[in-house]
């Protein structure tokens, strides 16, 4: 790329940090509910410390599995593949947000820790669908810059990106899935034992 075109790429950037810090866009709360998240629990529900293995597996291991993807096998995203990832994350962003009013749904139960666990599984979900937002924008961004630069480090930095928020992303929504069958198989085998004690 040209000087100028460089000048004009750092003002886009800076202009979209200014525009994504905003008070009424940006949501602390947020992630810090999701950060709750990675915590154990005691047997009456309230909080005790943090848990390091989780911390681990869906922080550290996306990002070490994404560097050794990227850098290892020296791999970056090619104008196919960055349509087809932007097309996947599309989709799934899209059905996330029909979930999501699935969960709502949830949310009027009268069990304490099944309200909690669905409060968990809504605030999991949302920090994906912001993930994904994130990650739909650098991989527009890494179209845009594809025809206009030939810097590898530049997109080999973008790849390990979008690898480790991918990553990130499917690790929240298996452990999402696996809270929504506890929730809904505990609540059907309420439903049968009240079932059977009325027959």
């Amino acid at each position: 790329m040209i000087w100028w075109q460089w000048i004009i790429l750092g003002i886009v950037i800076i202009s979209a940090f200014c525009l994504l810090l905003n008070k009424k866009i940006v949501n602390a709360d947020l992630f810090k509910d999701q950060l709750n998240v990675y915590y154990k629990c005691r047997q009456d529900g309230t909080r005790d410390k943090i848990c390091l293995s989780d911390i681990f597996c869906f922080l550290a291991l996306p990002l070490i599995i994404s560097c050794c993807i990227v850098w290892g096998f020296d791999y970056q995203l090619d104008n196919e593949s960055t349509n087809a990832l932007l097309t996947v994350t599309s989709i799934l962003f899209s059905v996330l947000f029909t979930v999501l009013s699935i969960v709502t749904a949830k949310t009027k139960s009268t069990d304490g820790i099944e309200r909690k666990v669905v409060k968990e599984a809504f605030t999991t979900i949302t920090a994906t669908t912001m993930w994904l937002v994130f990650c739909i924008l650098v991989s527009i961004a890494y179209l845009l810059l594809l025809s206009k630069s030939d810097s590898r480090i530049l997109f080999k930095i973008l790849t390990n990106c979008l690898f480790a928020i991918l990553i990130h992303s499917f690790a929240l929504l298996l452990m999402t899935i696996k809270r929504f069958y506890m929730v809904f198989s505990t609540t059907d085998e309420e439903q049968g034992g009240d079932k059977g004690g009325r027959e």
